[in-house]
């Protein structure tokens, strides 16, 4: 199922520095968002989740069949159960084969009951290692695996899902192309709980214009104006588009510093 929504004007970001302090490489990627649209996709399906092992279907995928830069993401578990939420390991992968932890060991032994759970980097919330697990938007959460006493046994891989290295972070799916298929693994590693997300899963991709600048900026030890980051500026040269901007997001990639306050 597929549903769109106009974005309306947020905010412009000014952007300028001073760099004072140790030099360190800075990797940018500034994302432009001008007339987004924002897109709701929808497998219904219920994700039964067995008592130990691959959820079924595994993975459950939703087919995105149009073309455009994702500015923003965001994924919901529609009504998730489960006796050991603790149990539970979920990855999405990207058409693009990004793979992103949704949540893994999180919500200790608590019983969750029919929670619509979403994920969105632009929250501050994360989902409790421990506590239970509530209806609400998180960002992407990993439990303290192996910790005394919640009994988290997932390891750097989630065994029905492709394997690590897997990010935290949803705006990694910025600049991507959305077309293709999406594919939600969950994995419960320890029996004998059972659960289940009875209503599937839905991805909003907000799909806009994305340009990307990944040349290294270093920071000198200090300096201000020209003499300060090298290149200054770094720029991005956008042609070719007559919409109007609605909103800017700007992301600095590998952001690295001994005194980030300088900066």
């Amino acid at each position: 199922m597929q549903t769109r929504n106009k974005t309306y004007a947020r905010s412009l970001i000014p952007f300028s520095a001073k760099c004072l302090s140790a030099a360190f490489l800075v990797f940018v990627l500034m994302a432009i968002d001008i007339s987004a649209q924002t897109f709701t996709f929808s497998n219904s399906t219920t994700i039964t989740i067995n008592s130990s092992g691959a959820a079924s279907p595994a993975p459950s995928t939703i087919v995105v069949g149009m073309s455009g830069q994702v500015v923003n993401a965001t994924v919901t578990l529609n009504g998730m159960s489960h006796a050991r939420p603790d149990d539970i390991g979920i990855v999405l992968v990207s058409p693009t084969n990004k793979k992103i932890r949704l949540m893994t060991d999180n919500g200790g032994s608590t019983l969750v009951t029919l929670a619509d759970v979403t994920f969105d980097d632009r929250v501050s919330a994360s989902l409790s290692d421990n506590a239970g697990i509530s209806s609400g938007t998180y960002k992407p959460s990993l439990g303290a695996s192996g910790s005394s006493g919640d009994g988290n046994t997932h390891g750097a891989d989630i065994a029905s899902a492709p394997a690590s290295p897997y990010s935290l972070l949803l705006s990694d799916l910025d600049g991507d192309d959305a077309m293709g298929t999406w594919s939600l693994y969950v994995d419960d590693d320890t029996s004998p709980t059972t659960g289940s997300i009875s209503g599937g899963w839905t991805l909003n991709l907000t799909l806009g214009y994305a340009y990307t600048n990944p040349s290294p900026i270093t920071i000198p030890g200090t300096g201000t104006g020209p003499a300060a980051a090298a290149p200054y500026a770094s720029n991005i040269l956008v042609s070719g588009i007559s919409a109007g901007v609605t909103n800017v997001r700007v992301r600095l990639n590998n952001l690295g510093h001994t005194w980030p306050d300088d900066v």
